[in-house]
């Protein structure tokens, strides 16, 4: 086993303050042509007592990206850098909705009713319940024509409050989703035989 050598211990506390010990193992190696691994240098400065005054790792730190960086995954999604340490990154287009509507509410996410996971314009953000979003997947309903997106989205909410209806469910949102249809669509069957307007 490779011994460190008094000329080696000296050359290390004269020359490790202000170097990473990647720097300082391949500065060492090559000065006493040796082949001294990172964990060994390290080790050794640590049981000599002898400070880098840097981090005790092999690798640089990264520098922390500004608040307000944006970078796109693999996958096409886009992140924006909204705070310091800890849950830092956030999905851009819902740092878009929330900027212009408030708070995302609860079990509803959003979507991009074009497709294009680049297109950050408001009209093109749709705030969709999970239930919602659940029924557009398994129908296939999604299009890269956002009116034909945006329709497929109030069939799928009309669909759902008459299911909720038929079932005897109190859906939180089953009457304004009705009101909506009746003011975006046709009237709902048997309404004109019930004697007509509800007051819209």
């Amino acid at each position: 086993m490779t011994m460190f050598t008094a000329e080696m211990k000296r050359w290390l506390s004269e020359n490790a303050g202000g170097k990473m010990y990647d720097e300082l193992t391949f500065a060492f190696n090559a000065r006493f042509g040796s082949g001294f691994s990172i964990r060994q240098i390290q080790c050794k400065c640590v049981r000599s007592k002898i400070t880098t005054g840097t981090q005790h790792s092999g690798r640089r730190r990264k520098k922390s990206a500004p608040i307000g960086t944006v970078k796109v995954c693999p996958n096409g999604l886009a992140y924006v850098k909204v705070s310091g340490p800890g849950k830092a990154w956030k999905l851009r287009h819902l740092v878009e909705w929330e900027a212009a509507n408030g708070p995302l509410p609860q079990a509803h996410v959003v979507v991009h009713a074009d497709g294009d996971k680049n297109n950050f314009a408001i009209d093109n953000l749709l705030l969709v319940h999970r239930r919602e979003l659940h029924s557009m997947n398994i129908h296939g309903m999604w299009s890269s024509d956002p009116v034909v997106t945006k329709t497929n989205l109030l069939i799928v909410r009309h669909r759902l409050a008459i299911l909720d209806r038929v079932k005897g469910l109190v859906h939180p949102r089953a009457e304004a989703l009705e009101a909506k249809v009746r003011r975006l669509g046709p009237e709902l069957p048997g309404k004109q035989a019930q004697g007509g307007n509800d007051g819209e």
